[in-house]
């Protein structure tokens, strides 16, 4: 009667093709600790792109807020604030040109 797991359950079984090919894989790779290194960056690499595309969906968010916004306006409001920006800047203007 055992009173644990047998220790050899890791190891690979020499009659198994799939676990030799995938040990020897894992050799040629690097070893195991070379491919646990390239998982775990998969895996922060992963997580980088869904943060990414969370961000571009916020972003995309807001540009759609911002424009639903500017169609509510009205249509003349726009070159109104250019008009008022252009009168209010004038009186700098001429006193820059006065003071030459």
């Amino acid at each position: 009667c055992k009173t644990g797991p047998d220790p050899n359950l890791d190891l690979p079984d020499e009659r198994d093709d799939l676990a030799a090919a995938f040990a020897k894989r894992i050799e040629e790779e690097g070893g195991a600790t070379q491919f646990k290194i390239k998982s775990e960056l998969k895996n922060v690499a992963s997580g980088l792109q869904g943060g990414v595309q969370k961000v571009k969906d916020a972003g995309n968010e807001v540009a759609d807020t911002v424009s639903d916004a500017t169609r509510q306006l009205p249509p003349n409001f726009i070159p109104f604030l250019g008009v008022v920006a252009v009168l209010s800047f004038l009186p700098t203007l001429f006193a820059m040109i006065a003071a030459m």
